[in-house]
């Protein structure tokens, strides 16, 4: 380490006589790196629709459920995630670190649909430093890497892992086995979802409060080494912790700052924030695509609102503690206080420390978490307040067990004193997660507004230095007037999102259909499915929490196939549905009304059935069901389809045809005979957009269609790769019929006012 000293002092020595050939060098080493991550997480890999020989090497299990294991693996020298999926009928393998499969299988770089607000999941692995998916259908053990493996804390960390599982129930087990050892397997997702709520993921995850008291442990294990030696004994264990772990970034951040406040380095004097930038500045280098990660956003915002605000806060707190107590200094002499009193004044002094911490997080974090979660949470302090000190002694006795892992009986000891509190911890997670009245949900911001908070935060607190920075008169006037100016624009951003919005969305959700209309406070859904399971119900609630809408007026559903309503389900349980309509028309063998009707039920929202004729008036919207008949079945040779419900929703002047798998002799049907009044056919005149019936499928979208409306923009929500919809003559009659075609496939979803 004393060479390592040396070493960073020549280099600092080099710097500041040649600063910027260093600052050119160091900003090459990044564009390089850049350039590489690029080609190699956007161009290398594409997803291969054939199933192919593979050999990977599992580095860890990540989670498990009724379908598929997934398994963080190597291949071709990458991270990948690989789900192999599971047969009810077969007994499930598992597979252990460092085991080679042979696989048969297709790597899968996940896409994205273009909608507003959409989860990008293929960024999100990215920001892991993961590829892609490889979804495997078979695998054969081969057999186990072989290599030098300096960290033995993997060995320490397997032992202790057999430990939990013989010891612990699973609730406990998994909370432990995230805390102590880093294991991302969490399988309990009602546990990790009460986390969530209650602001606590960050407990879940191995960060700079793991550090202190991981070193607290080694302290009192190496307490008689020498002060020199111990200070690098540790720093390896550091390293070799974050080895164990994958390099979790708050980790890295944390690391790297105690490294450079524990290397003594001549001549250089480092602030809390240079240390912050060159944690960043490592870290970036490293994994460019880590500025997606929301650890990575979260961790450096955290530190950086503690160090700015968490002073000012608990100054502010302690005068107010001054004056309950009738004190003149903090560290005023109390001998007349009773033990009563003192007990309370230290208690006090702990929650305001506690509350000081979380608040400056908070403050800090705020527009990202709005961003991230569209939420403001502040269960959080409190989970700070009462679990901080829990949180210790479970990660000083989690960190003894680690270490002595391997002695008998002590190990057990520890494991058995720790069960306890980890079954409070849950219960207390559990209470916390139920505080809904401290949870405010927020519109998703647009990054104007998050750049507008953070001009306003630091006019706020740096307001003396902004008046030394700027040359120009009536410098309060001005700063104070800008501040007002951009708090204004927030507010009327957050008042128009909510209540004077008006749109009209179709979705891309692959093979499907799916569209939202909306104005003021009233949201329509126009069916709502996808052959990719849960594409649709995900795509929807994404947008519904990003605009902070909680309710659907009416959903209807044109016909009951899949990929027209399979995410009603998951909506109903998380949103408030007052009505769901769909055409009761039965085809035995294809269609189960009643399970829908019953599953609709069950989630409180009313039944409505609609057939031709039907005019449903909702606020600002007009809805005409022009079919199926109610006295007759259309025949066709896809009888359910024929008969899908066709509406005419009005908004004021704009008229939006809906057809949903409806076929050419369902259009013929409806244009033969003049069945309609008059004031129909003159909005079916002058439509702003009609959605193709049948995802462009050359069995829709006949002369006697296109003949009775104006030519406009005309929507296909479909995915070419599934049934190789839309047929090319469809595209042609349309532009024949000069209408501007859009697909969802390319365009993403189709936003129309």
């Amino acid at each position: 380490m004393c060479i390592m000293e040396r070493l960073i002092n020549i280099v600092y020595d080099f710097y500041k006589k040649e600063r910027k050939f260093c600052i050119t060098i160091l900003l090459l080493i990044l564009c390089i790196r850049i350039g590489y991550t690029i080609y190699l997480y956007e161009l290398k890999y594409t997803t291969d629709d054939t199933n192919r020989k593979m050999y990977v090497t599992i580095i860890e299990k990540q989670k498990e459920t009724e379908e598929k294991i997934s398994y963080l693996v190597e291949f071709e020298k990458h991270k990948f995630v690989m789900n192999i999926y599971t047969n009810k009928d077969e007994i499930v393998k598992y597979y252990s670190p460092c085991d080679i499969l042979k696989i048969r299988g297709k790597v899968i770089i996940p896409i994205t649909l273009n909608n507003p607000y959409e989860f990008c999941y293929k960024r999100y692995l990215n920001s892991q430093n993961i590829i892609g998916t490889i979804s495997a259908y078979s695998a054969e053990k081969l057999g186990v890497k072989r290599g030098m493996d300096f960290n033995f804390f993997k060995v320490f960390r397997e032992k202790l892992l057999e430990k939990t599982e013989e010891m612990l129930n699973p609730e406990e087990k998994s909370l432990f086995d995230s805390i102590i050892c880093g294991v991302r397997d969490y399988s309990d997702n009602e546990v990790q979802n009460d986390f969530r709520e209650s602001g606590s993921s960050h407990f879940l995850s191995i960060s700079g409060t793991h550090i202190l008291y991981f070193l607290y442990v080694i302290d009192m294990l190496i307490q008689h080494c020498d002060k020199k030696i111990k200070k690098y004994i540790k720093i390896l264990f550091i390293l070799l912790f974050n080895f164990m772990v994958g390099f979790q970034i708050s980790l890295v951040r944390a690391t790297i700052m105690y490294m450079i406040n524990h290397i003594e380095i001549e001549k250089i004097r480092m602030n809390q924030f240079l240390k912050l930038f060159i944690s960043a500045m490592v870290i970036i280098i490293y994994h460019p695509y880590s500025i997606f990660n929301s650890s990575f956003i979260f961790s450096f915002l955290s530190i950086i609102g503690i160090e700015i605000l968490e002073p000012f806060i608990n100054s502010y707190f302690n005068i107010l503690l001054l004056k309950l107590f009738g004190l003149k200094y903090m560290n005023e002499e109390f001998y007349h206080f009773s033990k009563f009193k003192k007990a309370l004044y230290f208690s006090t002094r702990y929650m305001i420390s506690s509350i000081s911490f979380a608040l400056s997080v908070q403050i800090m974090t705020i527009p990202f978490q709005m961003y991230f979660f569209c939420e403001i949470n502040m269960v959080s302090i409190l989970s700070n307040l009462f679990l901080s000190p829990i949180m210790a002694f479970v990660l000083i006795v989690g960190f003894l067990s680690f270490f002595l892992v391997n002695i008998p009986f002590i190990s057990d000891i520890l494991l058995l004193a720790n069960i306890p509190v980890l079954s409070f911890i849950i219960t207390m997670i559990k209470i916390l997660s139920k505080m809904e009245f401290l949870r405010f949900s927020t519109i998703k911001p647009d990054f104007l507004s998050m750049i507008f908070y953070y001009v306003i935060f630091t006019v706020c607190f740096f307001s003396k230095y902004l008046y030394k920075c700027l040359h120009m008169r009536k410098k309060k006037k001005i700063l104070r007037g800008v501040t007002i100016f951009l708090i204004l624009y927030i507010i009327s951003i957050y008042i128009k999102v909510l209540f004077f919005e008006e749109y009209v969305y179709f979705f891309n959700v692959g093979q499907g259909n799916m569209a939202l209309l909306h104005k003021s406070t009233t949201n329509i859904v126009v069916d709502l499915g996808s052959t990719s399971k849960g594409v649709a119900s995900n795509v929807l609630l994404s947008f519904l929490k990003a605009k902070g809408i909680s309710k659907i007026d009416m959903v209807i559903i044109t016909h009951l196939h899949d990929d027209h309503m399979n995410g009603v389900e998951e909506v109903i349980e998380n949103v408030e549905v007052s009505k769901i309509l769909f055409s009761n028309f039965e085809n035995k063998g294809e269609t189960k009304n009643d399970e829908f009707e019953n599953m609709v039920k069950e989630g409180k929202s009313a039944v409505v059935h609609i057939s031709k004729d039907d005019n449903i008036l909702l606020k600002d919207f007009k809805i005409e069901v022009l079919s199926p008949p109610n006295d007759k079945i259309i025949k066709s040779n896809d009888i359910l389809n024929s008969n899908s419900a066709v509406l005419l929703i009005s908004k004021g002047e704009y008229h939006y045809l809906f057809l949903g798998d409806a076929t050419i002799e369902t259009e013929k049907y409806m244009f033969q005979e003049k069945m309609y009044k008059e004031e129909v056919y003159h909005k079916l005149r002058t439509l702003s957009a009609i959605q193709i019936g049948h995802h462009g499928s050359k069995t829709s979208t006949s002369n006697w269609l296109l003949e009775n409306v104006n030519p406009c923009i005309a929507i296909i929500s479909s995915s070419k790769k599934k049934f190789g919809h839309p047929s090319q003559e469809t595209i042609e009659v349309l532009n024949q019929y000069r209408f501007e075609i859009k697909i969802t496939e390319y365009d993403g979803a189709i936003k129309i006012k």
